[in-house]
């Protein structure tokens, strides 16, 4: 019996070419060949690892198996957060179901790390990161559907834009635990889009409520808001639409969002009176078909986020990792936008002024940070405070 224990130490590690490639090597010219396996007489081999890497020696070994060029394995795969099974995933491994039975969204060892200790791990790692220390699947770096290089990154938006929209990711019916809701303030310039906000929580109906209310109320120069018409939206949408007289956000919720007492007062103000412009989304096709029809517009250089925004570095994790993440909904808010403002054609307030230069492919700035609109020459899109 031959027992590899984390051929690569760390993530560090696991990103050198030169040190995958050694211990490829390695495993191949020294542990394979060590190995007793003869008639009445079998030998073991067993590799337990941190998967950091889609290539490291778990990841080339599954691959010569899956090409009919190497030996056959067992994968035991535990991820901390377990997960449904998807028979149509192109990794042979996401089709299984969990090895220990459990249900999806259910914690490893709760006596250890629940779930919300979990997903605060997740968050603290990053999904990129996440995908592979926590649920043993590493994304490739780069991405594989959507390349990290394809988005492009701004410092100021333009002061006019053609089009605009809020565009909201719903969840199963009240369920706190498992996917978040997400919502994402975009606008159109021409054939560029901008993505200026972001709202993301693991939220029950009446918060997912105020936090829509709430993007309004920091962006009141957009009218739309496209909802994800599947779980709960329907009942939000409704809600959203009646006026609620008397009606004052609480401060768990206040809390939960991040609200100042001004913009409480406000989203009070606004669900008194109840919201106009929401527009449901039938979504059609699954999650990677219509994220990928909308991947053209993102290889041309055409979407751009903000520098220095933590919502935007999550966003570009998630994409990368997708569609294999433990999470997928900034990417569906994301497909959604795009869908809606590349179809759309009506004006949005004033033709926008000369457009700014797009960035070189590549191109990020470094150490800046979004300007905050002043109460002078306040752009028609202000964008929120740090």
């Amino acid at each position: 019996l031959i027992v590899i224990d984390d051929p690569l130490k760390d993530w560090k590690e696991a990103h050198s070419e030169a040190q995958r490639l050694a211990v490829w090597n390695w495993y191949r010219s020294v542990a394979r060949s060590r190995l007793w396996d003869r008639p009445g007489a079998p030998g073991w081999l067993i590799v337990v690892m941190t998967r950091w890497h889609e290539s490291d020696l778990v990841g080339q070994l599954l691959d010569a198996m899956y090409a009919g060029e190497g030996e056959e394995w067992e994968v035991i795969r535990l991820p901390a957060i377990a997960e449904a099974a998807d028979p149509k995933n192109a990794n042979p491994i996401l089709r299984e179901p969990d090895p220990l039975g459990r249900a999806p969204g259910e914690p490893l060892a709760p006596l250890l790390f629940d779930l919300d200790a979990l997903n605060a791990r997740a968050r603290s790692f990053g999904s990129y990161l996440a995908a592979g220390l926590e649920q043993q699947r590493p994304a490739p770096e780069e991405g594989s559907d959507i390349m990290r290089g394809w988005w492009r990154w701004y410092d100021s938006v333009p002061p006019r834009f053609d089009d605009a929209l809020t565009s909201w990711d719903m969840k199963l019916k009240d369920k706190e635990a498992g996917d978040f809701v997400v919502g994402q303030a975009w606008g159109r310039t021409g054939s560029d889009f901008w993505c200026v906000d972001s709202l993301r929580g693991q939220w029950n109906q009446a918060t997912t409520k105020n936090a829509i209310a709430l993007m309004a109320v920091r962006h009141p120069d957009i009218g739309k808001h496209v909802i994800e018409n599947t779980g709960n939206g329907p009942e939000v949408m409704a809600e959203l639409r009646k006026p609620a007289p008397g009606y004052t956000v609480s401060e768990d919720i206040r809390s939960q969002l991040g609200m100042t007492e001004l913009e409480a007062r406000q989203v009070s103000a606004l669900l008194r009176r109840g919201m106009t412009g929401l527009l449901p989304e039938n979504v059609k096709g699954d999650k990677r078909v219509r994220m990928r029809a909308q991947a053209p517009l993102l290889e041309a250089g055409n979407v751009h986020l903000p520098n220095n925004a933590g919502w935007a570095e999550s966003l570009v994790n998630e994409a990368s990792a997708f569609p294999n993440a433990s999470h997928d909904d900034q990417v569906d808010a994301c497909s959604q936008a795009l869908k809606r403002l590349s179809r759309s054609v009506v004006s949005v307030g004033a033709t926008p002024q000369r457009r700014p230069e797009k960035p070189k492919p590549g191109s990020r700035a470094v150490g800046s940070r979004v300007p905050r609109p002043s109460a002078r020459g306040r752009s028609r899109f202000p964008m929120p405070g740090a």
